[in-house]
């Protein structure tokens, strides 16, 4: 099922388009101008010009694509919907009536292409379905094997963490992370020209003691993990030789593009590089002496 999911992806990924004139159907593009009215005003997030919507696509609330079949080039539209209840979107908006007009600036279709040994050997570089299939189907089997891993590395880790407890907290590393997430919010301000106070209202919707206080818990989240980490290392004589060191120094400076350590090191600091390496260590060892009772999931 998944590789007849992704086989329609890669026809519609490369669908020919084409404009039309005549009426909208389900699964045609639409390219239009709204505006919606909720007790005769417009409100935030319910106007915008030149959106392309995939009719069908149930991007906006019930009823609007549905709406829309049947117009054509030119046409404007009235629709009366209502909010769906509960709206997360808009909590404010939840269930009450609303008026959008719509009007059609261009409509095109889309027609998919024939699936074929050329078409996968035009688009993919495959000579025949079967080893297109065969590819997806392998390429899907790593991707869940991965997530496979990360969700059972997620459960053992939020264990340990959740049966731990930090006694103390060290000053100079909580200091330096604190100050850090400070002083990128009072550089925005001034880059605002605004005060502290205002602009932390206006873009976190916040008070200074609120924030302070959400600082410090992002703070000794951020060390929590740390810690335990290199608990863990500790208690389990988890070392860095050179070569593992050397080999992760190369492999996240290959991952981002570097190609001399000292810059590399200038912006993203060795701490970090050695963190992750460590914490490799320790995961692999959590996965290893993890016992897996349910796999029902």
């Amino acid at each position: 099922e998944s590789v007849q999911q992704h086989i329609q992806i890669a026809l519609t990924n490369n669908a020919q388009q084409k404009e039309k004139t005549d009426a909208i159907q389900l699964g045609d593009q639409a390219v239009i101008d709204f505006t919606g009215y909720v007790d005769g005003e417009t409100f935030a997030g319910g106007t915008a010009k030149d959106y392309t919507l995939g009719v069908g696509s149930g991007s906006f609330i019930p009823g609007f694509d549905a709406g829309l079949v049947g117009a054509k080039t030119g046409d404007t539209v009235t629709l009366e919907l209502n909010f769906p209840d509960p709206y997360t979107v808009n909590p404010d908006l939840a269930g009450k009536p609303v008026r959008f007009e719509v009007t059609i600036k261009k409509v095109f279709t889309h027609t998919l292409p024939e699936y074929t040994d050329a078409f996968v050997m035009q688009y993919y570089g495959y000579a025949t379905i079967a080893e297109f299939e065969t590819a997806l189907r392998e390429s899907m089997e790593k991707e869940y094997e991965y997530y496979k891993e990360y969700y059972f590395l997620s459960q053992v880790w939020e264990s340990v963490i959740g049966n731990s407890e930090i006694i103390s907290y060290p000053e100079t590393e909580y200091n330096t992370l604190y100050d850090q997430y400070v002083t990128t919010y009072t550089e925005a301000a001034k880059n605002a020209s605004m005060s502290f106070g205002e602009f932390l209202a206006e873009s976190e919707g916040m008070t200074e003691s609120d924030f302070y206080a959400a600082v410090d818990e992002a703070v000794k989240n951020e060390l929590r993990e740390e810690l335990i980490l290199y608990c863990i290392a500790q208690i389990e004589n988890i070392t860095l030789n050179q070569e593992e060191y050397d080999t992760a120094v190369q492999a996240y400076m290959d991952d981002l593009g570097y190609n001399s350590r000292e810059e590399f090191f200038a912006h993203y600091g060795e701490q970090k590089v050695i963190q992750n390496a460590f914490s490799k260590r320790v995961f692999d060892l959590l996965l290893e002496s993890t016992v897996i009772k349910n796999t029902a999931q």
